[in-house]
Parts: structure tokens; sequence; C-alpha cells
């Protein structure tokens, strides 16, 4: 939380982009939050994290009964963990 604080926030303000920011509490708890939301009120979705909450967050969204729409919401990862391996190879793969 703290380098969401002190470093993606203030750009975030910079920009005037409007966000909302949600801290999850437990695991898989993006994966739910994700199942549930309503597509059309989102533009995307932005992962300041590690492996693990990608990880949820796609697989929270290929879980919906409307996966076909849903996996097409832009999702994004600013890599905050201590590996980082899946967003590396993500990127990598993506040219």
């Amino acid at each position: 939380m703290n380098y969401c604080q002190n470093h993606i926030l203030p750009m975030i303000l910079e920009a005037n982009i409007s966000y909302n920011l949600i801290c999850t509490e437990y695991q898989n708890h993006a994966r739910k939050l994700v199942h549930d939301i309503r597509l059309d009120e989102w533009d995307g979705i932005v992962i300041v994290s590690g492996d693990g909450l990608l990880y949820e967050v796609i697989n929270g969204l290929m879980e919906r009964p409307d996966w076909e729409k849903a996996i097409q919401m832009p999702v994004g990862i600013l890599p905050a963990g201590s590996g980082n391996a899946l967003a590396a190879a993500v990127n990598h793969y993506a040219g």
C-alpha cells in the first residue's frame, strides 16, 4: 500500500485520472471482486502487486458467465511483488 500511495497515486492525480482504489483484504478477494463487478462501470483494471493478484483477477474474469466479454476488459499490472515472473513473461511475449 505504501508503494501505491508514494509512487502510483501521485502520478494518477497529476494526470487527473478518475480511479477507485480497492485494497484486497484476503486471499481470492480480487477474484471475487472482478467476478461480481458490472463491466460497463469500468474502463479497465490496474493491479499494483505481484503475480498472485494478477492470477486472481484473470481467474475472476474467466469464471464469469459472460467471460468472453469480461476477458476483453483491459488489465494492466504495475509489478510490486518480490518476483513478478508472470508480469515479466506477459510483457516479454506481448513484445
